[in-house]
Formats: C-alpha cells, structure tokens, sequence
C-alpha cells in the first residue's frame, strides 16, 4: 500500500522470475529507497535460510504512474519472490495486504504512516510490523498479523506456526479504557524474536499507547504558576473552549511564551474522529509511532521557518507546521520577524482548513485547522509601555513599521486581542516560606531598616489567592466544548455527510471558532440588547464582515463557557473587548483594558 497525503492506496507488487542472466530490477516510479529494496530483500532472504533465486526478476509495483517512496514495500516483494519460486503457496497471498521494511537480517521494521495504510485496508488480512501495531489497531475495521521476522510470516503461510490475529477497536480516551495491548509474540515465535538481532530493544510489547505529540510541557506547565494577567487567562480560556486564534502584545517579560507554552494545559482533548486525523498526520511525516494523539498538538516554529516548512513541501510533500498543528496550536512567537511570504501563507489554511502542496511528483492536501497564537512586543525595542513609562528608543515611523510588517489579512483571521503589561511585582507574594497566610519566617523578616524594607513587609503579609490550576480551568473548556460538538455535529453531518471531498471539511473541527457564515447565523442567537451592542460597535469602529462574525463566534463560546443557549449583551461586551480596532497613529491597537 501506498500513502498520497494522509490517504492510502493499494499497491499491487507483480514479480516475474525467469530464466536469464541473474538480474533484480524494480519499476513502477519508485524513489532511491525503493530501488534499494533490492539489496535489503536479498539479504534478508538469505538470512532467513530460504533460496534467493538466481535467475530475471522483475518487480512492478501497480498503479505504475504513481510515485512510491518509502521501504514499506520490501516484505510485500519478498514474499511476491518466495511465492513465485514455489517457496510458500500463492493462493495464501491472494486476500493479504502486505506492509512493511525489512532488515538485513531479516527482522520486520517499522513503516511510516502506519495508521494511515490501516485506514484504508478495506478487506482482508493485514500484515504489519509489531512496532506499527498500537498504532494501525485503532482502526475498528482491521485484522492484522504482525510477524517479527520474514521467517515468521513464511511459517505462517506454510501453516507450520500461525500466528495470531488481532482485531482493531476504538479506544475511548486518553486515559481511558486499555482497547488492546500491543501485540506479543506468541510462544512459538520466541526463537525467531531471538534470531531478529535487537529486534526486542527496537520493538517492545507494552500496552496501546495514548500518548500525545512527544511534548510533555503540558503536564508539568500549570496556569496556576502564571502571577496576575487575570484577564489575559480569562481570553484564553475563552480561545481554548471554543478554538478561537489568539494574538498578544506585550514588553519582553511580560508573560506573553509563559502564557502561550501552557495553553496545551487547557485546551479540551480531541475526539476519536479528531485524534484520527491528528494521528495520521503525524505519522505521515514519521514523527509519531504509537496509539492516537488524544492531546490537542503544540507547534512552536522559529521566526526563520521557510514557506515549505511552514506549509509543507519537498519532492513528495511532507506536512509543514501549518498541518502538525492541526487540532491544536501553533504559537508564532515574534511574529512580526517572520518573512512576509511565510506570514502570507498562513492566509489559506487559516480560512479553509487545509493546505494544498503541489510539486513535480505530486499534489496533496493536508489538514491545517489550527488555533494561531500569536505574540508581539509593542516596539521593536521592546521598551514601550502602555502607560507611557519604559525607556523606548524607537521613532513612530519605526514602531508603524514594525507593527506593519503582520499583514492586515492575518489580523482580520485573528478573533482575540490581549495587551499585557509588566505586572508589578510588589504585589506578589515573593520568598514565602511558612506558606501560611502569606507570613514570613524570622529569617524573611528584612534588614531591619523601616525605610527600606518596612513597605516590602508590609505587602508580603498580604495573602495572595491560590491561583486557578488548570485542570479546574480545563474542566470548563471541555463542558464547553461538547456542547459546541453536540451542536455543530448532528448539522455538518446531516449536510455533507460522510464526505470529505467538500473544500475545508478535511478534518473538521466541531468548535465556534471553525462555524461556516451559515452556521453562524444558525446557531448565534442575539438577544435585542446583544444585536444593538454589536450594531454600535460595528459603526463605531468599522469592523469588517469578516470581524462582525468573529465576534459573534466569541460571543457565543462566551455564552457556551456559562451553559446560556442565548447570546446576551454581557456575552458581547466582553467579545468586543477582544477586537482590533483602527487607530490613526498606529495601525494595530486592541480595544479594551490591558490585562494586567
């Protein structure tokens, strides 16, 4: 089987052994790695003590005008070669789909898109390596084998060792109930396991993986660490319950990374069809061999990434940042620094949900419905302030220029803005140690001069709240969530079934922030004083159509975050307070108190 894009496709491998002198060619519009199946297929036959022929092979991998790349196809040409020279029965092949790498010594190693190739086996018997096998098993619908050396598959056709099947079910959760333990060998496959030299150290049999992206910052990075920015935690609660992009300004060290690198920490696991789509991403471009990613994905690109890193690319396309974050987020730290064509690019996918690589070998399409953070200092030396202190050392042309360089495209596709600034930390409680009501030890008590110390005891015996933990906050995001799924979900498949050939349904998303214009004027009920509030807005600032509908998403996740069926004028108030508003002296502002 073959993978163009995040979709497969059945491959079939003829083999022609005839008399002549010894020669092995491959055709079919292999890449290098294809072609170099040939000394892999080789030795591993050999290896294994079975007779490599040597006699005319030729190898066709159907459809022939398709490019293939990948060693996947390896034990599918070395059991087409076995079964021409009579070495195990043909009609045993007849029903097999076959994938997988091989190893000099013959062991069966690992492919990439895994659960993409499991996808698409309609009918039939999978065969696949053991390491795939978390992964592929997802799919309800499979049955796989999975060999660890060519000589167990062999055995397995012969009839001499069977053996055993395993059957694809659903997992649940993250953390939910186990659906099925990464295959064992069976007992009678130990000696084979034994001669697959490192065979166990590279493939261990341990129970189905629900693992997330491979970033566990999101485990460890609590909001409960972030000091102050109330308001700024509040708008991402709001982003993260209903996928809403995010864009932050704020001086060096005001808390703009801190904020963003815990949002994973909030953010609402993905369902099953979800973590599918994720998954499959993911392992298209050989970055996760494990069980579905449950965990919304974080991608943080530096501000040099190319156009073909960000959106994919290469001679057959990879997916770029654009498609590793979809389902979750992509943080664009500095944004202003990034090139102008890689900030154009992010038009598309940001609008559609997918982005299309074309190149020479071929075209695909990936999904990219992603949550855009973004976060900016106010100058580019970083020493504006809101309230007019700092020690800024740049001219107004200069601060119009940075700003300017974040296209007015992007801003528009932006539903959230933040201002943060410093938070003062006088009003903290620093150096704590009794941890009791704010109290210091006897050793915390200052140097002992009233006039310089006196103020610093003072404000450190003010107790500080115990700040919100995300699990709390996640909580709410996730209430939220399902009750944007139970709605959106029953309307988009009544209405495009299950299709995905529709342009922008690749990996839907059943969030506010990814409703369609018909959707939004479905399902966003203004209240009379709600639509009065968004009417003197919308004059009084020139929001575009493409802001009004934003806001009105915001708003309704707003309602969504209280379990209110109706959008109301608090809901909208406090939508509007996230928007860009014009200003004559700087072409980016935000409307609304800074969050402080």
């Amino acid at each position: 089987m073959g993978i163009q894009g995040i979709e497969s496709y059945e491959v079939t491998v003829e083999v022609d052994v005839s008399r002549g002198l010894p020669s092995f060619n491959i055709v079919g519009l292999g890449d290098r790695i294809v072609s170099e199946a040939k000394e892999r297929v080789r030795a591993a036959i050999r290896n294994s003590g079975l007779d490599f022929p040597l006699e005319r092979i030729t190898v066709n991998l159907l459809p022939s005008d398709v490019p293939k790349e990948g060693c996947g196809f390896d034990l599918a040409i070395a059991t087409g070669i076995l079964a021409s020279t009579g070495q195990i029965p043909r009609d045993e092949l007849s029903d097999m789909l076959i994938v997988g790498g091989l190893g000099l010594d013959g062991a069966v190693w690992e492919v990439e898109g895994a659960l993409v190739l499991a996808s698409g086996a309609k009918d039939g018997l999978l065969v696949l390596p053991p390491g795939n096998a978390a992964e592929a098993l997802v799919v309800p619908h499979v049955t796989a084998i999975t060999p660890y050396t060519l000589s167990a598959l062999v055995g397995h056709l012969r009839k001499q060792k069977r053996l055993p099947e395993y059957k694809g079910v659903i997992p649940r959760s993250r953390d939910g109930v186990r659906p099925f333990d990464t295959p064992h060998c069976s007992p009678e496959c130990d000696d084979d396991r034994e001669k697959s030299k490192g065979a166990d150290a590279r493939i261990q049999a341990r129970p189905a993986d629900f693992s997330d992206t491979g970033s566990t910052e999101d485990a460890i990075l609590d909001m409960a660490e972030v000091i102050g920015h109330e308001m700024a935690k509040r708008a991402l609660e709001i982003a993260a319950a209903g996928f809403h992009s995010v864009f932050m300004s704020g001086p060096p060290g005001a808390g703009k990374t801190m904020l963003s690198r815990r949002l994973p920490s909030i953010m609402p696991d993905l369902t099953y069809e979800e973590a599918v789509v994720v998954t499959k991403t993911w392992s298209v471009a050989g970055m996760h061999k494990g069980g579905l990613i449950f965990r919304a994905p974080f991608r943080s690109p530096h501000h040099t990434i190319t156009v073909s890193g960000m959106v994919g690319g290469g001679r057959n396309p990879k997916p770029g940042e654009v498609s590793l974050a979809h389902g979750g987020i992509l943080f664009c730290d500095e944004l202003p620094l990034f090139k102008r064509d890689v900030l154009e690019t992010l038009r598309q996918p940001m609008e559609d949900g997918e982005v299309s690589v074309s190149r020479s070998g071929a075209k695909v399409v990936y999904p990219s419905r992603f949550m855009l953070v973004a976060a900016q200092n106010p100058c580019p030396c970083g020493g504006l302030r809101l309230d007019g202190s700092g020690e800024c050392k740049c001219t107004p042309w200069e601060i119009r220029r940075y700003k300017m360089r974040v296209p007015t495209p992007i801003l528009d596709r932006i539903d959230i803005f933040i201002e943060l600034d410093e938070t003062d930390w006088r009003t903290q409680d620093w150096g704590t140690r009794n941890g009791q009501n704010g109290s210091l030890g006897d050793s915390d008590r200052g140097c002992g001069d009233e006039n310089v110390c006196g103020e610093t005891r003072k404000i450190r015996k003010s107790p500080r709240p115990d700040a919100e933990p995300s699990a709390s906050i996640k909580v709410r995001t996730e209430m939220a969530r399902n009750i944007q799924r139970e709605r959106l979900g029953g309307e988009r498949s009544k209405k495009e079934g299950a299709s995905e050939s529709t342009p922008g349904t690749l990996g839907r998303i059943l969030a506010n922030g990814s409703m369609t214009p018909g959707e939004v004027r479905r399902f966003v009920s203004l209240t009379p004083e709600a639509r009065r509030c968004l009417e003197m807005a919308a004059k009084g600032h020139k929001l575009s159509m493409r802001g009004i509908s934003r806001t009105m998403k915001v708003a309704r996740t707003i309602a969504d975050l209280e379990g209110d069926m109706l959008v109301r004028s608090h809901h909208m108030e406090e939508a509007l307070s996230y928007r860009e508003v014009s200003d004559k002296d700087f072409p980016v502002s935000w409307y609304g108190k800074a969050a402080r």
